[in-house]
């Protein structure tokens, strides 16, 4: 009989992808969705977190819960906002964990996405997975998105927080406007060009969650990024150099940045640089772990 994994956040990328490779390894996935328009009530079911509203049959059922829902951080930060990003991530996970523990549902293992945001915008040097964390908004969100997790270590189950950097891919995420910029002659730099630029191919990230679901030594908190390490400057060279030589790098003013982003500006402009040892001891493999290989295969899938 198939291990039945639940996966939050259907709509996302990275839940697709995460399902895909699954299902190809031999689980069964369900999913939950806030979009009502995808449920089926098949394998995509309904919840509406803000109203304590959910279709039990899921966790009734799963012995793995993937936790990547999420109301999209780079969404303007007004109060509405910040709330829905909230409960989107920490509530989803306290009304799954009081389900289950109300239920006695034996949960084997409960994955969560979390973001190297938990070190703060300010930090300095680079930051391992025992650091404590920063004290900005977005970094208490991610301690309270983090502690909603650890909670079903209460009902037994193996935690995994999953602190991740960039996605790298050109369907979504911060890739896809940088192409579109490159294409118009444009190689935007945003904040300083030194600066740290953590980020991991969509396609290792997905792998690391299969990967941890099947390895039961691996718990706790890991950073996401790549081994190979590059600034801002650096990465957006490789990737002009490559495919886009006649665009420019051009540096977009701060004001500008913080006219089209107001608060946001921090997420662009923070030098947050994170250690990998980690996540490298548990025998994981990147299979993209440079700019080159990565951007090749973006390209790649295009044609």
């Amino acid at each position: 009989m198939k291990d039945i994994v639940l996966i939050t956040g259907a709509s996302g990328t990275l839940a697709k992808v995460v399902a895909k490779k699954l299902e190809v390894d031999g689980f069964e996935v369900l999913f939950y969705s806030s979009n009502i328009n995808i449920v089926n009530d098949k394998n995509i079911f309904y919840w509406d977190i803000g109203n304590g509203v959910f279709d039990e049959y899921p966790l009734r059922k799963c012995s793995h819960i993937v936790h990547l829902s999420g109301y999209g951080v780079i969404n303007k930060w007004t109060q509405e906002n910040k709330k829905k990003m909230y409960i989107s991530r920490v509530d989803a996970a306290n009304i799954l964990f009081d389900y289950c523990k109300d239920k006695n549902i034996n949960i084997k293992t409960f994955i969560s996405a979390s973001a190297i945001g938990y070190y703060g915008f300010d930090s300095i040097g680079t930051k391992v997975e025992s650091d404590v964390p920063a004290n900005d908004w977005l970094s208490r969100l991610a301690v309270d998105w983090e502690k909603s997790a650890t909670a079903f270590e209460k009902i037994n189950s193996r935690v995994i927080k999953l602190r991740i950097s960039l996605i790298f891919t050109k369907s979504s995420g911060f890739l896809k406007p940088i192409i579109l910029s490159m294409k118009f002659g444009v190689a935007p730099i945003l904040g300083k060009r030194s600066q740290s630029f953590e980020w991991i191919h969509l396609d290792d990230l997905s792998s690391f969650i299969l990967f941890s679901l099947k390895n039961k030594n691996i718990s706790g908190a890991y950073n996401l990024a790549t081994e190979s390490k590059t600034n801002q400057e650096e990465f957006l060279n490789i990737i002009k150099n490559k495919y886009f030589k006649y665009s420019l790098l051009l540096k977009i003013p701060t004001f500008v940045l913080t006219l089209l982003l107001g608060q946001r500006i921090k997420i662009v402009t923070s030098d947050i640089a994170v250690s990998v040892k980690k996540l490298m001891s548990t025998g994981f493999k990147f299979q993209y772990p440079n700019v080159d290989i990565a951007i090749d295969k973006e390209f790649k899938d295009k044609k």
